[in-house]
């Protein structure tokens, strides 16, 4: 596990790395399967980029037509993968059954994760 501020989270949340760890910084070599979660709906949203700053900020910024009315939208939980075939294998996985009551479990983890940090750090909620 490695904390991640580089994409402007607050507090930093703890992310779960496939592959070689690296830093959350600028990764553009590197490809993403993200999880978001719509503030609106509060359904979670799977996919893959290589650039996970851009990307959310595209989301956010109503330029992806799917997810436009589901805005705002948080990363909840990534997973950095080596290559393109194996980001897409996983999100794939990710959106059957048995997959998406992983990613569900790993979401809750990794937002339960994010509130103890929270916490301990003096943040409110609210």
């Amino acid at each position: 596990m490695v904390e991640c501020d580089g994409l402007g989270l607050r507090p930093p949340v703890r992310v779960k790395t496939v592959g070689v760890a690296r830093n959350c910084g600028p990764v553009t070599a590197m490809h993403w399967v993200s999880v978001l979660r719509s503030d609106t709906h509060g359904r979670l949203y799977t996919g893959v980029t290589s650039d996970m700053k851009r990307r959310l900020a595209e989301h956010n910024a109503g330029k992806t037509p799917s997810l436009r009315n589901r805005r705002p939208l948080r990363l909840v939980y990534f997973e950095i993968h080596d290559s393109k075939s194996q980001a897409w294998d996983r999100e794939r996985y990710f959106k059957t059954a048995e997959g998406g009551a992983l990613k569900q479990s790993l979401v809750e983890r990794a937002e339960a994760q994010a509130r103890d940090k929270m916490n301990e750090e003096g943040w409110q909620s609210g």
